[in-house]
């Protein structure tokens, strides 16, 4: 940890009622960033944030974010001899429009405290105000996942989250609807088998028979990644089945694993609550998708400001000195197309 010491070229160690109010920033921002457990956060949040897509907020945007919905044709026409080609297929469909959320948080030390130069006291509370922050981002962003089979959540502020997407339904449903056509199709691995090679090659069949167009064609994508809760069980089993060389029960070790072939991204507090607590029912939920393409699942992440540490500032009339953090983001499902689930469950 970094020591209460200012450096104002003199290598005099300085209590914290004779520190001015740049050199304790500046002090903050150091033992706050020398934290394990806040570089712990920063690798959860360094995989989570590798599924979505960076959308910020920018000063024309006034305040909201549009997406509209477009799509063309799969497979291109004839042209008759001496006839003009035919014009593709284009349809404009569904519109989401969405904003960000505000957050902050605010702690006071007493002059007294200061003055006494409790160091570690001190600063345990000042340095709280950002892994707060860091904490909650992440949160937001993985129930992306873990509440994608309902319409909306309740989250810790007891503000209603909506998960709908652009097709005005849940992110994982049977019967997502399709522009111009009346065909439907489902991202539920069906009967929502716990993982295992059955399992997994039953959401692979899902691309291939249920991602489509607008207009109700196959349209084959190949997935990416396969995201997991952080169940040690879990883990394991998937572990075996996509780190093994040879396929995973064979004696003859030429009979090649062929499912070795997806990036594993672990998300704790996947399996939580809104609260952020652990919920052992979803402890064996799994995602396997195609992610950070173009032809990806449409997931984003649009920040209006990062989390930002403000300077401390010192009430006059009783000395006692408030620091405050604030952020403004949200994360959005736009089209879950391009990603299966299964919720481990069985038959």
């Amino acid at each position: 940890m970094a020591q209460p010491i200012g450096n104002t070229g003199s290598r005099e160690a300085k209590h914290l009622s004779t520190m001015s109010m740049p050199e304790m920033f500046d002090l903050q921002k150091r033992v706050f960033a020398d934290s394990t457990e806040v570089k712990d956060i920063q690798a959860s949040t360094g995989a989570l944030m590798s599924l979505f897509k960076a959308d910020p907020f920018t000063g024309t945007d006034g305040g909201w974010k549009t997406v509209i919905e477009t799509d063309s044709q799969t497979f291109g026409n004839e042209q008759p001899e001496g006839s003009n080609p035919q014009m593709i297929k284009y349809g404009i469909g569904r519109t989401l429009n969405y904003t960000y959320i505000d957050y902050g948080n605010s702690i006071s030390v007493t002059a007294r405290a200061m003055r006494d130069n409790k160091y570690a006291e001190v600063f345990k509370r000042l340095t709280e105000l950002p892994r707060l922050m860091m904490n909650r981002r992440y949160l937001d962003g993985v129930h992306q996942f873990t509440f994608g089979m309902v319409d909306s959540y309740t989250n810790l502020d007891g503000r209603v989250v909506s998960t709908l997407c652009v097709d005005g339904v849940r992110p994982f449903f049977n019967a997502h609807t399709l522009v111009h056509s009346t065909r439907t199709w489902t991202n539920i691995v069906p009967s929502n088998p716990s993982f295992s090679k059955a399992g997994l090659l039953a959401a692979e069949l899902l691309f291939k028979t249920q991602i489509m167009d607008n207009f109700g064609i196959e349209k084959p994508v190949t997935p990416t990644h396969l995201i997991t809760t952080n169940d040690p069980t879990l883990v394991y089993n998937v572990r075996q089945i996509l780190g093994s060389v040879t396929e995973l029960g064979q004696t003859n070790a030429n009979v090649i694993n062929a499912l070795n072939k997806y990036q594993h991204v672990i998300l704790p507090r996947m399996d939580s609550t809104s609260l952020g607590a652990y919920d052992s029912t979803k402890k064996d939920m799994y995602v396997l998708g195609r992610f950070g393409t173009s032809d990806g699942v449409d997931i984003r992440f649009s920040e209006a400001e990062g989390i930002t540490m403000k300077a401390p500032h010192v009430d006059e009339m009783n000395g006692n000195v408030t620091s405050r953090v604030e952020g403004s983001w949200i994360f959005k499902m736009v089209s879950a197309r391009a990603m299966v689930t299964s919720n481990g469950t069985g038959i």
